[in-house]
């Protein structure tokens, strides 16, 4: 959720645009809960990239 925020001075785009990263980088981001620890969020972005000129993209 875009523009969500917890802090006093966050904006709440922080995931958002690296979510836009990686998916311009045919990666995933993926959460988890942690049990009274937050959240663990995991990168993945893969190794060699393929072009695929089909696929709509955002610039960023």
């Amino acid at each position: 959720e875009p523009f969500f925020t917890t802090r006093s001075k966050g904006t709440g785009l922080g995931l958002a645009y690296a979510l836009q990263v990686v998916k311009a980088h045919n990666g995933t981001i993926t959460a988890r809960n942690r049990t009274k620890r937050g959240a663990c969020f995991s990168v993945e972005i893969p190794l060699r990239y393929r072009f695929h000129p089909e696929v709509e993209r955002n610039p960023l």
